[in-house]
């Protein structure tokens, strides 16, 4: 239910803020920045992911782990995401994360958070089961 708020008051934050700038530029500029920005995600998307393969690959046949090219090309397809959403606030965010500095930060950030957990290795999860006949299953 918090998340369904959030979403009615994420949504009418937009709203206003749309009005407002259609007030100002009118409707036409507003519906021309929304689809210039959808158009804008849809390249960066394609052009990214496409990127991303590559260095996938190449990091593959080099020996390497992919874990940056992953992380730059998932922070540069989630700008692009929030590209074709439609409002003011997703593209500001948008923007945020293609900000080279900004984008340094967080990978170094995602790195810190990421390494601890690949030195574990893999987990292994241990139990135990018992077959049960339908006769004995709770009736619902």
């Amino acid at each position: 239910m918090p998340l369904i708020v959030l979403f009615l008051l994420w949504s009418g934050v937009e709203l206003l803020l749309a009005a407002r700038l259609a007030q100002l530029i009118g409707v036409g500029g507003v519906l021309l920045w929304l689809l210039a920005a959808a158009a804008l995600g849809v390249f960066m998307i394609r052009r990214q992911g496409l990127q991303t393969l590559r260095e996938l690959q190449q990091a593959s046949l080099g020996g390497e782990m992919p874990g940056e090219a992953l992380l730059r090309g998932g922070l540069v397809i989630g700008a692009g995401v929030l590209l074709i959403i439609p409002g003011l606030l997703t593209d500001l965010f948008a923007l945020v994360l293609l900000l080279l500095r900004l984008r340094r930060g967080g990978l170094r950030f995602a790195a810190r958070v990421a390494r601890p957990m690949m030195r574990r290795g893999p987990v292994t999860l241990d139990g135990e089961y018992a077959e049960v006949p339908r006769s004995r299953l709770p009736k619902s």
